[in-house]
């Protein structure tokens, strides 16, 4: 990993309070998506969900961006309530969402030519910033590619640093390795971590693999279906400086069993969530 460490933004947390959310369906009966759901994400924190298909996860994220608003309870990052699209998120998900006719460069630096968020830097900031990231995410010889010309895998890294390339304090990660073979899926996960080392994010990762979420994460939050809910949150008592050898060790297998057995508790897999409503800049925003 590089020595390149990207200035870490204010750290910031995510509270969420009685949260429920129903979709309305035309003639049909609304249909509950997460019932009164209550989390506490502390800053620079690492927190996995894990649950059955359809339970809320990826719902969850939305809401916590502000997205999509709850239909009871709040949510809050620090002092502030959400109550609309978020500057302190990023996203990044299953798919990479690269734009194919922009290089690699040219795909991190959109959201800072985007300017959504504030005035747009000058070229030479916004051109050093990329270079820095890239440098993170050990793909600076590739700066001038295209996407189809990378892996799978050299593409969600380039996702994963046009995520970062702004100041926001929070990294939401929908299954973002789900479409990965496996020895490049662990590869990338030792490389996120290093990555949240390095940056401070506090990161909200969903995933159903259950070894993936203790080898990240601080802890694991559990979900269950019919409605979504949270059923429990389980401590990962593992080192924070992991590599791949932790996955043969005893207290990995451990943690594994007991968010498991949790998991055990969720009940029948669920119909899948309503899907969210495309957005012309999906991918590229907060």
């Amino acid at each position: 990993m590089s020595a390149v460490r990207p200035t870490a933004p204010a750290r910031a947390s995510i509270s969420v309070r009685g949260v429920t959310k129903r979709f309305e369906i035309p003639r049909e009966p609304s249909f509950l998506a997460l019932q009164e759901a209550n989390l506490e994400v502390s800053p620079g924190e690492f927190l996995a969900l894990v649950g059955p298909s359809g339970c809320g996860k990826s719902t969850l994220l939305r809401l916590m961006s502000g997205l999509i608003p709850p239909s009871e309870g709040e949510i809050w990052v620090g002092d502030t309530r959400v109550e609309g699209p978020q500057a302190d998120f990023s996203t990044v998900f299953q798919s990479p969402r690269l734009l194919p006719w922009k290089t690699v460069e040219e795909n991190v630096a959109l959201p800072l030519r985007l300017g959504r968020r504030r005035a747009t830097p000058a070229k030479r900031e916004v051109r050093d910033r990329v270079a820095e990231l890239l440098d993170l995410v050990q793909l600076s010889a590739f700066a001038r590619r295209y996407p189809g010309e990378l892996s799978g895998g050299m593409q969600q890294r380039v996702s994963i640093a046009r995520s970062l390339v702004t100041s926001a304090s929070i990294l939401l990660m929908d299954e973002p390795f789900g479409a990965l073979d496996a020895f490049t899926r662990e590869y990338l996960n030792e490389e996120l971590l290093s990555i949240w080392k390095a940056t401070g994010r506090t990161i909200v990762f969903v995933t159903h693999d259950m070894d993936e979420a203790v080898f990240l994460a601080d802890r694991v939050a559990v979900m269950g279906a019919q409605p979504g809910r949270i059923i429990d949150v389980i401590d990962i008592d593992l080192p924070r400086e992991r590599d791949g050898g932790i996955r043969t060790e005893a207290a990995f297998f451990d943690s594994v069993r007991r968010v498991r057995k949790a998991m055990g508790s969720t009940g029948r897999r669920a119909d899948p969530e309503p899907a969210p409503a495309a957005e012309s800049t999906e991918g590229v925003h907060a």
